[in-house]
């Protein structure tokens, strides 16, 4: 009686379930994903790279004679966006200038920048060109009473960039700032209407 009793009720339970449709949906198990925690230093870059040349032209009344140097760049930047950045890039000359004509100048170079910077990533190349505003300061270290003087003027530049990791780029650009008169260099011979470019090879971590 009982094994009776037993089979009807294993032949109620399986036709149930055909008459459900008979299958029996699976359960998914629950993944929980965690969100990446955002930092306060997401956008934001820093580098660092060695100019040369930094170059002083037309410094000559008659003659179309240079003062050339090298030094380093520091820049701090934030990119809002894949195509859209904001930087500010400080350049200082570092050991004697060379000029063209009369060899070693005593000079420092300094520059200290403003600059909306456009971009385009092609692969792990990113061309890049920048627009800005420049003080620039050019001391005389054997005067500095008389030649000392500095000039904020407009500035811009191109670059590229290649990615060799996700958070570490290295690069190489060229910068333009027209100077236009220094009156001091007048005393030099200078005929006072200056261009300032630099080349610059560095290397940037983005956060």
């Amino acid at each position: 009686m009982k094994k009776i009793t037993s089979s009807f009720v294993a032949a109620m339970a399986v036709s149930t379930f055909a008459f459900a449709g008979g299958d029996i949906a699976p359960v998914e198990p629950v993944v929980e994903t965690q969100e990446a925690q955002s930092s306060i230093f997401d956008g934001f870059y820093v580098g660092l790279g060695y100019t040369k040349p930094m170059t002083i032209s037309n410094v000559c009344e008659y003659d179309d004679c240079t003062i050339k140097s090298q030094g380093l760049t520091a820049q701090v930047g934030y990119e809002f966006n894949e195509n859209i950045a904001a930087e500010v890039r400080y350049i200082r000359s570092s050991g004697d200038a060379d000029h063209s004509t009369q060899g070693d100048y005593d000079m420092s170079i300094k520059s200290l920048g403003f600059y909306v910077k456009g971009m385009y990533a092609i692969g792990d190349f990113s061309p890049y060109v920048y627009l800005g505003a420049a003080n620039t300061k050019l001391d005389l270290a054997n005067n500095p009473s008389y030649f000392y003087e500095s000039k904020t003027t407009l500035g811009y530049g191109l670059g590229l960039s290649y990615s060799v990791t996700e958070n570490i780029s290295v690069f190489v650009d060229y910068m333009h700032n027209d100077l236009g008169a220094f009156q001091p260099g007048e005393y030099y011979g200078w005929n006072g209407d200056l261009d300032f470019t630099a080349t610059t090879y560095g290397v940037t971590y983005k956060f």
